[in-house]
């Protein structure tokens, strides 16, 4: 089967098995609390981002669109979260900290936006995501009410209009 059609048949799965956050919080406490930390590698605080629109990326040092899109995540984040109840989270696909730490020193650059890693990489398989780069919109109540696999261009006016409309009510996904 050829690249295309494979990523076109996994988007369309992926697309299909959307469930609210909330339907796999049992499962994604689970692997959070084995496997995601943070880039110091401790145990990330969910608690924080509770009650608020989330916008998760999930992420690799080795995908070049991932790479690309991650300035753009980070000028969204800095442009909204501190106005609304808005965060990005761009979490790292099989990074280890130190390799992560590593990565942004050669990139000479660091996000504002909480970076956390999963370097089991056993988010990709256990959450279904269809490719990378991959980012869930998730509403305050848990429910992903956007799945999007692929770049963006996140810090674009309209994006950020769109996500401020979100929550401020005046937009719909």
């Amino acid at each position: 089967m050829s690249w295309p059609v494979r990523i076109a048949l996994s988007m369309f799965m992926t697309l299909l098995s959307l469930q609210p956050v909330s339907a796999l919080a049992a499962d994604l406490n689970d692997i959070t609390a084995s496997a995601v930390v943070t880039e110091q590698g401790e145990q990330p605080d969910w608690t924080s981002l509770q009650g608020k629109w989330l916008l998760i990326n999930f992420w690799a040092t080795w995908c070049p669109p991932c790479v690309q899109e991650l300035p753009a995540l980070d000028h969204l984040y800095t442009a909204l979260h501190k106005d609304i109840p808005f965060a990005v989270v761009a979490i790292n696909l099989g990074d280890q900290p130190e390799q992560l730490s590593a990565f942004w020193q050669k990139m000479a650059w660091h996000p504002d936006m909480p970076v956390m890693s999963d370097p089991d990489n056993s988010l990709l398989s256990a959450l279904s995501l269809g490719g990378l780069p991959s980012s869930w919109l998730v509403n305050p109540q848990g429910q992903v009410v956007e799945n999007i696999t692929g770049i963006r261009p996140w810090d674009a006016p309209e994006t950020v209009n769109k996500i401020k409309g979100l929550v401020e009510g005046t937009a719909t996904p």
